[in-house]
């Protein structure tokens, strides 16, 4: 997975590749797909890949992503997978479409706390600057298909997790820990309670 184009400001870690794994273990298909803050695309495009969905959107707010993005679908994403690329924030992009999976990496801090980068690039792709958690989940509620399921990793950290159950109405979670990230699972219940 090394050879996925991506910007000089900014290299995916070990979190996507144990989010993609997670995700994979979870589920065996999906219909349609969507990468919130997927950077270079490689979560995305990797569970695409496995799970082979009609569709997939990749949503980013930086234009500094988009030529890897594409570049990435064309040399990657195996082929009979519609794509679409969004270059948007969490809080304008509306979409009529539901999908019934949806990933999601996103940035780990709140202005003001954490690591705060030089490099205003990579300070917008760990940094919640453009929009917050709030914004993010209202997105993935009007997002997910009453079927659906999002998956978000997130550090081990109390303050963030707090934020994501204050925003959080009409979704259920469950959370998993493993070495020091937080998997969550968001999703509605249905009638059966299930």
């Amino acid at each position: 997975m090394n050879d996925y184009s991506q910007p000089d400001f900014y290299r995916f870690n070990e979190d996507s590749i144990k989010l993609i794994n997670f995700v994979l273990e979870r589920n065996k298909s999906a219909k349609a797909i969507l990468d919130l803050g997927c950077g270079s695309g490689i979560i995305g495009i990797e569970v695409s890949n496995a799970l082979l969905p009609s569709d997939l959107y990749l949503l980013d707010g930086q234009h500094e992503w988009m030529d890897h993005i594409k570049k990435n679908i064309d040399q990657k994403l195996k082929r009979g997978i519609n794509t679409s690329i969004i270059l948007d924030t969490f809080g304008n992009w509306k979409s009529e479409r539901k999908f019934d999976l949806i990933v999601c990496n996103p940035p780990y801090f709140l202005p003001g706390h954490g690591e705060a980068s030089l490099n205003k690039l990579r300070d917008n792709s760990r940094t919640f600057n453009l929009d917050n958690w709030q914004v993010l989940i209202r997105l993935i509620d009007q997002s997910i298909l009453d079927t659906g399921r999002c998956y978000i990793v997130i550090k081990d950290d109390h303050r963030i997790f707090k934020q994501i159950r204050k925003n959080t109405y009409s979704l259920k979670i469950i959370s998993s820990k493993k070495d020091g990230l937080v998997f969550l699972e968001l999703f509605r219940l249905n009638k059966n309670g299930d």
